[in-house]
């Protein structure tokens, strides 16, 4: 315990200013998202969000990637299954803040928050210990 208070910004801003708090180290999540490191796995089995739906896949991606980065994955991943990408309107927002309850999409009202069908989470701790 150093004193400090820290704050994590996950993708490129906030409308309360939370992740740029005053008195705060500011943590940006922003270049942790490499997208060429995605893991996408078409044989992963989850709910149907969408009376009626077929469930594709999952795809996991960084703490920094933001709403656009994961729609363009989702779009190249998987357009050919007629896949939708569950993410917020905003292209700006990262998908920490998203999933976090912080946002919602288009589809939220017929499907839910992204946090309702979450996984699992991967926490990486400051020396890089998983």
């Amino acid at each position: 315990d150093n004193g400090y208070k820290v704050s994590a910004r996950g993708g490129n801003h906030s409308f309360q200013g939370l992740a740029t708090m005053d008195g705060y180290v500011v943590i940006d999540m922003g270049r942790t998202c490499k997208p060429e490191e995605f893991v996408i796995d078409k044989d992963d089995q989850g709910p149907h969000i969408l009376e009626g739906s077929k469930y594709i896949g999952t795809m996991k991606g960084q703490a920094g990637c933001t709403n656009a980065v994961m729609l363009a994955m989702g779009h190249e991943h998987f357009q050919e299954e007629g896949g939708m990408t569950l993410i917020g309107s905003c292209p700006s927002v990262g998908i920490t803040g998203f999933v976090l309850g912080g946002g919602s999409g288009d589809i939220t009202p017929y499907v839910g928050y992204a946090i309702d069908i979450v996984k699992e989470f991967q926490i990486v701790l400051y020396d890089g210990t998983v």
